[in-house]
This record gives C-alpha cells, structure tokens and sequence, in this order.
C-alpha cells in the first residue's frame, strides 16, 4: 500500500527566535512572527497540503496552533510521544548563557549522545518520537496524513527511517519532509523522501 505523510516543523516561537533551547519543559505559543509565517505561505503550501486526510501534532501549543492554521477545517489528533526532547536544566538557556558550563559543552560535543541528569537521552527520544511516528501512521488508515511537531522529532523519525545521521535532518520553522511509503501489514518495505523548504519541496526524492 502507499501512504503520503507530510512531517512539518511548527512555526516560530519566541523561543525560536532567541535561539533558546526550547523543549518540552516550555509550553510556549507561536510568536507574532510565527502566526505571520503561516498566513505568508499558506497559499504556497496549499497544493502540498490539500489531499491530506488526517493531522496530527504534539500535546504543545506551538504544534497545535500551527496545524489550526495550515489545516482550519480539519480536527487534529495528539500524539504524547510527539513531544519535543527534554533539555533539563539547559531548556530555555542560549548557547551564550551556556558555553561556559563544563557539562554542556560535554554534551553538545557529543552531539547530544553523553548522559546528563535531567536531560532526555536521544537514543530514548529517537525510540519514542519513532513510536509516535509509527502510531500516526496506523491510525491513520492508509490516507494521506500530516504530522505537525517539533524540530528533534523530524531529525528522529528521518533518521530511524533512513539510518542516516540524526543531524542531517535539521529543518527551520514550517519547514519538513514529504515521505512516500510503501507498506504492507503497518511495515515499512520501502520509503522516498522530498524536503520541503518555505513551502516548496525541492530537490530530486531519495530513497
């Protein structure tokens, strides 16, 4: 069977936009920016967005408000393992605020990989944003379906999904992935992707 999902990062934050560390320990809204993005590239969008069935987002508000923007009409579905990864004591600091403290250049020199107290282990939230994904998937009941989250869980699921590095899939806000899928029996037998940029996707597929 072929199934069409669309990953999509929510839009900006005033988090996002001070380059803090924002993650599940910070419910925040879309900022004025983020809300004028949306409204911006709507239209663009809309060709990419237009047969999707069913939506679904994290339990956070940047999520939630983004995918009540881009889809007005539809009812959208929360997945918890969705959430955004869990920074601990870092969430909602800069680098700046940050670069001097021992422990976290440890850990952002591991790319993330090194135990901190407190911080959520990216092979963990690797499993359980993978688990989300593959739960949108089944409820999703063979449709075209979108899947509005969080920056960490794009960069997961692409990388449990392709086996390529976790930060080869950074995207900006609104930004994300179109995934064609061949399934049988809710298995993955075979998957291209297109990224997607300022609404446009670009770019040869890859497999």
């Amino acid at each position: 069977m072929h199934i069409r999902c669309i990953l999509i990062r929510h839009s900006l934050t005033a988090g996002n936009e001070q380059k803090r560390y924002t993650g599940c320990g910070t419910d925040e809204s879309l900022s004025p920016a983020g809300i004028g993005r949306i409204n911006a590239e709507r239209d663009k969008m809309s060709p990419l967005l237009s047969d999707v069935e069913t939506v679904f987002t994290s339990p956070m508000q940047r999520t939630k408000e983004t995918a009540k923007l881009l889809f007005p009409e539809k009812t959208y579905h929360v997945i918890d393992d969705l959430t955004e990864i869990g920074f601990g004591r870092f969430e909602g600091k800069t680098y700046e605020e940050l670069q001097d403290d021992m422990q976290y250049r440890e850990w952002i020199g591991s790319g993330g990989t090194v135990t901190v107290s407190g911080v959520e282990s990216r092979e963990s939230f690797c499993d359980r944003s993978f688990r989300g994904f593959l739960a949108a998937l089944s409820r999703s009941g063979g449709k075209p379906f979108c899947i509005v989250c969080h920056g960490g869980n794009i960069m997961a699921i692409m990388s449990r999904l392709t086996g390529r590095d976790y930060y080869t899939f950074q995207v900006q806000p609104l930004n994300g992935y179109i995934l064609d899928l061949e399934t049988e029996d809710e298995r993955i037998l075979d998957m291209s992707y297109v990224r997607i940029t300022d609404g446009d996707p670009f770019g040869s597929s890859h497999r």
